[in-house]
């Protein structure tokens, strides 16, 4: 056999690479300030390295100020999950959510919030490459508060970022035409 691709070897390494620690280390929680006292705290689980940093550049581009911690697969995202739930690690005001993450899926990640039943809830907005509108309305029956198709532009993501200065609500689904997913029309 020939050998890996860089893109599959890289993927790889992604994989077993070990946690950052600055990521998993407990930091000071903030909970009892107002957002309008602090840096609104967004968590974008992503594993695309290109697509975290557009989304860092785009976040750039708004106006508010936001601290962004990006955890590169579905598995550190379940430990900071599992750390902010002991009190370990801040509650994001806004959590950006892959579907295709390695280690633990983004519906695995948003079937596990929805079990918690935090309280206010976690706002969750997916941000999938996929435009199926299954998929749509299944991270929607999920609990996502929002489905967002990459690329994500600028004033998109200012948009969303507009809501953290708003009490929580549901955000209207976007109009997306309820194509059948390739698998079922078989």
């Amino acid at each position: 056999m020939g050998a890996l691709s860089p893109r599959l070897s890289a993927s790889r390494r992604r994989q077993t690479r070990p946690p950052n620690p600055a990521v998993l280390a407990p930091r000071p929680i903030s909970a009892h300030m107002s957002t309008s006292q602090r840096r609104p705290l967004v968590v974008l689980v992503e594993d695309s390295e290109d697509d975290a940093f557009f989304f860092r550049w785009a976040v750039g581009k708004c106006t508010r100020d936001c601290e962004v911690v990006h955890l590169a697969d579905g598995g550190l995202a379940m430990t900071y999950l599992r750390a902010m739930q002991a009190g370990e690690q801040p509650r994001p005001d806004l959590l950006f959510l892959d579907l295709k993450l390695p280690v633990f899926s983004g519906f695995e990640i948003l079937g596990w919030i929805q079990a918690q039943h935090f309280e206010p809830p976690l706002e969750v907005i997916v941000l999938s490459g996929s435009e199926h509108g299954s998929d749509l309305l299944r991270a929607r029956a999920c609990g996502a508060a929002d489905y967002c198709v990459k690329p994500i532009s600028p004033a998109q993501l200012h948009q969303r970022l507009e809501l953290l200065a708003q009490p929580p609500a549901r955000l209207p689904m976007p109009a997306v035409p309820l194509a059948p997913h390739p698998a079922a029309a078989s």
